[in-house]
């Protein structure tokens, strides 16, 4: 529990930098996946089309912001 708190916390604040909101919302496509998923079989369906809502949003961050997160790639492997 402490851990996926401390990740969603990791998570609010790093869609703020600009270098890190690709890999954020790429990220965050799993969970978001399986929340769905979750939402779909387990739980109330209706309630399942917000997860997906996100899912779309952060895939088209990840669209958006795929120049920066190329530079990071870059970066982390010392290409720069």
């Amino acid at each position: 529990m402490y851990i996926i708190g401390g990740l969603e916390m990791a998570g609010a604040i790093a869609p703020l930098i600009p270098v890190l909101a690709g890999v954020v919302a790429i990220a965050f496509c799993g969970p978001m996946t399986g929340a769905s998923i979750v939402q779909l079989t387990l739980l109330d369906r209706v309630n399942a089309i917000i997860p997906a809502l996100l899912i779309g949003l952060f895939v088209l961050t990840a669209r958006e912001r795929r120049g920066r997160t190329a530079e990071l790639l870059a970066y982390v492997r010392g290409r720069v």
